[in-house]
């Protein structure tokens, strides 16, 4: 009996040591947290006002929109960061980017509503439904999760900006809104692949649209039968159905990659009178046009086209008046048999008829233009042009730049020019073009003594090479648009023949400089020059 009291006894002093450790452990942790937090707040990033924080936060977000739900990171550092993130940053709660593919189980309703439920800011939606790789048709998708319309209904007047990608049907029960859904809507970007009929769009009717971005994949470029319609004027039927303002609208980007339909494009550009900047692409084939257009407050215009005898039957440069134009930007795809019309008399008609400041020109893939045609291009726009980009197959790069340093008078051509952007084509010729011969030009250009001997008004400031290694056109061509396509293989070229790579380094034109050329160029560096190389002929921007 005393033997089994014992026990009771000591099975007690057991229970109550293990409760004290557990007490103590307990204890030890929270002083443990207690200090890592005080010395955790002795460091710099702790020594931040949420207020400054904040603003950290909101830059971040604004250089990482492409980031799907990217709030979230911000939340798993610390705890200091996620108690500002969710209690101080209202505005990063107000972008929203998802992400969405067919059979999700994820509840995107739940986070739409929990997370611009945190902030009643202008909302910035886009909502991405592309799949990769493609499947046999995009029409095999599903629609999205119905949760996530109904979750965006109701704060569809908050939305200031608003990125829609994927099938048409997607999207229906959100464009098909009443009109007046969308007071605050300033931006609408939709990459939609035409899978219905096109059907009225009222919901943007009494938004304040400044900037349009609006664009269709479900157009075969020439690859046989639409995989996604049988009718490609269901685009144009669309986009004409969009009920909104149109002369509110100052940026327009618009393509339907490929359209057939010159005349609608036209008609859609008439309404948008007040345009600053515009994109698009020129369609195919020769249309009826007779009625210009004047665009009073154009700056910059960026086009693409396949080659240039199609912009010029298209009409589109002949019957535009452009007044303020300041940059504009033609882009070809590099046709392998380029005709014999070129874009000159186009260019020099526009300036003509316009007498526009125009200050940068880029003409890019123009196959059919001569050094003849580019000269007589230079002497028209000499006076005016800052930055100038040619990149074409007839372009002989020596000829061009000996043109800059003309000796016959006192006017030399391009006296302003600050940038210049040209092309060679490695597989061409690639020693078209002495190094010496390049620097003495730059060096005239550049140095003050050359620039007041050959009477330049401004010094050059940057110099582009564009190293061009002849591809498929088409495949060129095709990904222009593709800045926008975040998943491998999921646009057009996923239906395209694979091109096989080359295979080791790529070329470099100024690799090929001795020790004497390269000491002279990093002179010119010294002296402000900025030199660099490119391989990416499809990424080129406007020079400026």
């Amino acid at each position: 009996m005393a033997s089994s009291t014992d026990n009771t006894v000591l099975q007690k002093r057991l229970d109550e040591a293990e409760r004290l450790e557990v007490e103590l452990k307990r204890a030890y942790d929270a002083q443990h947290d207690l200090v890592v937090n005080l010395r955790n707040s002795l460091t710099a990033v702790h020594q931040f006002p949420p207020e400054i924080l904040s603003e950290i936060f909101c830059a971040y977000m604004e250089a990482n929109r492409d980031t799907p739900l990217a709030q979230l990171l911000l939340m798993h550092v610390c705890r200091i960061w996620r108690q500002t993130a969710l209690e101080n940053t209202p505005r990063i709660w107000a972008y929203l980017y998802l992400t969405i593919r067919a059979n999700t189980t994820i509840e995107y309703g739940s986070i739409i509503t929990e997370c611009l439920g945190r902030s009643s800011l202008p909302a910035d939606i886009h909502i991405d439904t592309r799949t990769s790789p493609l499947k046999k048709y995009v029409r095999s998708l599903k629609l999205i999760p119905s949760g996530i319309i109904d979750a965006l209904v109701p704060i569809c007047s908050r939305i200031r900006t608003l990125t829609l990608q994927g099938p048409l049907k997607n999207f229906l029960p959100l464009i098909n809104l009443p009109r007046n859904s969308f007071p605050v809507l300033t931006e609408l970007d939709c990459n939609i692949l035409v899978d219905s009929n096109g059907e009225r769009i009222s919901a943007f009717e009494g938004s304040a649209l400044q900037e349009l971005r609006w664009r269709c994949g479900g157009v075969d470029a020439g690859l046989g039968p639409s995989i996604f319609s049988s009718n490609g004027s269901i685009f144009w039927g669309t986009l004409a159905s969009l009920a909104f303002d149109a002369t509110q609208v100052t940026t327009l980007y618009l393509t339907d990659n490929l359209s057939y339909h010159g005349n609608d494009t036209w008609n859609i550009l008439a309404r948008f009178t007040n345009l600053v900047s515009c994109t698009l692409y020129t369609p195919f084939f020769e249309t009826d046009l007779v009625n210009g257009i004047t665009f009073a407050k154009l700056t910059t215009l960026i086009m693409f086209c396949d080659y240039e005898e199609i912009l010029v039957r298209s009409k589109m440069l002949s019957l535009l008046t452009l007044p303020s134009l300041t940059e504009l930007c033609i882009k070809f795809a590099g046709a392998n048999n380029p005709t014999r019309a070129t874009i000159a008399p186009t260019l020099i008609d526009l300036l003509q008829r316009s007498q526009c400041p125009l200050a940068h020109l880029s003409i890019i893939r123009a196959e059919s233009l001569t050094n003849k045609d580019l000269s007589s291009i230079i002497d028209s726009f000499s006076s005016i042009l800052h930055s100038f980009t040619i990149v074409g197959r007839k372009i002989i790069p020596k000829n061009f730049l000996q043109k800059l340093v003309c000796k016959k008078n006192k006017d030399p051509p391009l006296p302003n020019l600050e940038c210049l952007r040209f092309g060679i084509y490695t597989k061409a010729d690639p020693v078209n073009l002495a190094p010496k011969l390049f620097l003495d030009i730059v060096e005239s250009r550049l140095l003050e003594r050359e620039m007041s001997r050959f009477h330049v008004l401004s010094p050059l400031k940057k110099v582009q090479i564009v190293l061009i290694d002849s591809k498929n056109p088409l495949e060129e061509f095709l990904s222009l648009d593709s800045e926008d396509d975040s998943d491998p293989g999921s646009g057009l070229l996923s239906f395209l023949p694979q091109m096989p790579q080359n295979s080791g380094p790529p070329y470099s034109w100024l690799g090929t400089f001795n020790a004497t050329e390269v000491t002279r160029l990093q002179r010119l560096q010294s002296e402000g020059l900025e030199i660099e190389e490119s391989h990416d002929i499809n990424s080129l921007p406007l020079l400026s």
